[in-house]
């Protein structure tokens, strides 16, 4: 795993000074920061914690607790910002006052990723790295390919190019089955919020 973080930053196009983690408290994140901890000291580069509380009643709060603590055992900074300062509300009241066609997971996953580009650009970060594992990034894949989005399929992550107002996002741990990031995090003896997003 360490590995294929030290090619894919030797091979990335981008100067790397600081680095964003996009930070859930779940078990993808959790390893992705700790891993990047160790790259990021030996390399003398800054690293924080970006982390989106959506608002989600029963649930994200617990994951944030884990992402504070991991964030306090590592001392790394941490900012947290919420979709109450990016649209006013939370993502409960979104879906009561304006209830989604569809899932839920659409507007929720167009906010999170506002959220970060906006925390990543304010924090002054060359790039953000994001903890999504091989399942995930297959997943995206396949969605995008099925809807015949060919322009979200070429500006998927990870780049290697700075995009006008976006900050550059990395993947690590894109080839990386969701199972052995779990081996490794319960290996590792990490404490991560192991529930799923209702």
């Amino acid at each position: 795993m360490r590995n294929q973080i030290n090619r894919l930053s030797s091979s990335s196009e981008l100067k790397i000074n600081r680095i964003g983690v996009g930070l859930s408290g779940g078990k993808d994140s959790t390893v992705s920061l700790h891993i990047l901890n160790m790259y990021s000291r030996n390399r003398g580069i800054d690293l924080i914690a970006l982390c989106v509380d959506e608002g989600i009643e029963d649930y994200r709060s617990e994951s944030l607790e884990y992402a504070k603590k991991q964030c306090s055992d590592l001392d790394v900074e941490i900012r947290i910002s919420s979709y109450k300062d990016l649209i006013g509300m939370t993502l409960d009241e979104l879906l009561r006052k304006a209830p989604p066609v569809a899932s839920p997971c659409s507007p929720c996953g167009v906010l999170r990723r506002r959220s970060l580009n906006n925390m990543a650009k304010s924090a002054n970060v060359d790039c953000m790295v994001l903890g999504h594992n091989l399942d995930d990034f297959s997943q995206t894949v396949l969605m995008n390919h099925s809807r015949g989005d060919i322009s979200r399929l070429v500006r998927m992550a990870p780049h290697r190019h700075v995009q006008s107002g976006f900050v550059p996002r990395l993947l690590p741990l894109r080839r990386l089955p969701e199972q052995e990031v779990y081996l490794y995090a319960f290996l590792k003896g990490m404490n991560f919020h192991d529930g799923d997003c209702p």
